[in-house]
């Protein structure tokens, strides 16, 4: 396999995170909130961890400092979710850390669309 097209490779063919259409593009808290949608992040908020630095890492110049600041500080927000989850594991998964009842991606795409409405 050549370089070109490696981020798509793995993105088509790894299956450890499953992150929403467009999800990269906005702001870091919704990045965050998408640990915790059904699918999404089966193995964990590590996981989902890894695959947003593998976004910024594998974005390079293309990525405009405002964006690879939101993919840092979401990956902030992550382990900062993380450290709180530890310490109250009765709401939690003791492994993936991720909410006992996960949102639906439905439910999910709703509250984004509602969020950039009342942006407009």
């Amino acid at each position: 396999m050549a370089n070109r097209g490696w981020v798509q490779h793995v993105m088509e063919n790894y299956a450890s995170t499953d992150p929403p259409v467009g999800i990269f593009t906005k702001d870091p808290i919704t990045i965050a909130d998408a640990a915790d949608v059904e699918g999404v992040a089966p193995k964990g908020l590590t996981s989902w961890q890894r695959m947003i630095s593998f976004h910024r890492n594998r974005g390079g110049r293309r990525l405009t400092p405002e964006r690879r600041r939101a993919l840092q500080d979401a990956i902030a927000l992550i382990t900062t979710r993380r450290q709180q989850r530890i310490q109250s594991v009765n709401h939690f998964d003791k492994q993936t850390l991720l909410p006992s009842k996960l949102i639906p991606l439905d439910q999910f795409a709703q509250r984004l669309g509602a969020k950039a409405a009342s942006l407009s």
